[in-house]
């Protein structure tokens, strides 16, 4: 149950989120046109929604099956040690990996970020 909040909480805010963003942009269209500053921020607000929305999509597709087999049906569909329970323990513990990678991907500051701090690590082993 209390996953099910947690999780109705995040779509929630990314909803509300979303929805600003909309009103925003049509309250900001109403008023005048954009100038190009204006226009590089909307883009910008934009590129986050739709970073957000992958992060909560590869997060439902990464607990998806394990809150199904233990949750959904009242009773355990796997027993914890059974291998198919590993490998859907091991997708959900694999998400938090997965948002570095759309960081990475997406955001070209944070990958600056860490080829610098990889090279800095990579200076003080030689």
């Amino acid at each position: 149950m209390g996953f099910v909040l947690s999780y109705a909480i995040i779509i929630m805010s990314y909803l509300l989120f979303v929805t600003f963003l909309f009103k925003a942009e049509k309250k900001r269209n109403q008023i005048r046109p954009r100038p190009p500053p204006v226009r590089a921020n909307s883009q910008m607000e934009v590129r986050v929604a739709c970073t957000l929305a992958i992060v909560i999509a590869v997060f439902t597709v990464c607990w998806f099956p394990l809150i199904v087999t233990m949750f959904a049906t009242g009773e355990k569909l796997v027993r914890p040690k059974e291998p198919a329970h590993k490998w859907f323990r091991t997708l959900a513990l694999s998400n938090s990996a997965m948002n570095f990678l759309i960081y990475s991907v997406r955001i070209p500051a944070f990958r600056e970020a860490c080829a610098t701090c990889i090279g800095g690590c990579a200076s003080l082993q030689e």
